[in-house]
């Protein structure tokens, strides 16, 4: 994966990059989380890891504003070719939204 790179932009970032240097190695399924130096990860517990037969990877970066965003996010992941790999996005939900019943 060396020269990949993902892509974050958020509500209240336009655009934040973390390239993967080195000869960084994921196996298959394995779940990768980015987390801003200054933020606590969310810890996964083992029966978690267990039952999704999956590896968890957990990457610090140095970029404060990485975990910062109020209503939503998008983060892409690219191959050294810039060919789009990945999306993953997300809505936070504001505390009107949490009180209502999903139909």
């Amino acid at each position: 994966m060396i020269s990949w790179y993902i892509e974050r932009e958020t509500d209240t970032q336009p655009l934040l990059r973390y390239i993967l240097t080195g000869q960084f190695i994921i196996p298959p399924s394995t779940t990768i989380e980015l987390w801003s130096s200054t933020t606590t990860p969310t810890p996964i517990p083992p029966e978690t890891q267990e039952q999704q037969q999956q590896s968890f990877v957990c990457i610090r970066t140095k970029l404060p504003t990485w975990n910062v965003a109020r209503r939503w996010s998008v983060t892409r992941l690219f191959d050294h070719t810039g060919r789009e790999k990945a999306i993953f996005s997300h809505k936070t939900l504001t505390p009107i939204d949490e009180g209502k019943n999903p139909q």
